[in-house]
């Protein structure tokens, strides 16, 4: 499959919650029994959750983000991201933010 193909079979999942997309190409591509494609789904997305956690421990906020979502939050506003990611991975980057 050349990168083109796997771009255009990823791209209607971009955005959407990782797990889905994982159990969606699991079935897609293997022909295992139901039990089975759970379990390697599972097993895919705690892999995943750990690269992606180790990925971001270590990037840098954008400069002025930090100061711009505390300015925010002094000012009463509600904050909110939209995400494929889950809780997981999203609230240690935004722990890392105050």
């Amino acid at each position: 499959m050349c990168s083109s193909d796997l771009a255009e079979e990823i791209g209607p999942w971009r955005g959407a919650a990782k797990h889905s997309v994982i159990e969606h190409f699991v079935t897609e591509k293997t022909k295992l029994a139901t039990k089975e494609r759970q379990t390697l789904s599972k097993k895919i997305y705690r892999d995943f959750v750990e690269q992606v956690s180790a990925a971001y421990k270590d990037v840098p906020p954008i400069a002025g983000t930090e100061e711009a979502l505390r300015k925010l939050a002094e000012r009463g506003y509600l904050l909110a991201t939209n995400t494929g990611f889950e809780r997981e991975i999203v609230t240690p980057i935004l722990s890392r933010l105050g």
